[in-house]
């Protein structure tokens, strides 16, 4: 049972440490999403169809 326990925790630890990373990556790319939609933005307005 111990064993289980310690099993379960270190389990735990590695998702919840997967969970951080994941969550700060979504920060860093709603904090770059401005730029990146300028860039879309004007790429389009200087293709022919614009």
């Amino acid at each position: 049972m111990e064993g289980e326990s310690l099993e379960l925790s270190k389990k735990l630890e590695a998702v919840s440490a997967e969970a951080r990373a994941s969550s700060e990556a979504l920060v860093e790319e709603v904090h770059q999403r401005p730029e990146k939609d300028k860039q879309l933005i004007e790429a389009y307005k200087g293709s022919k169809g614009f």
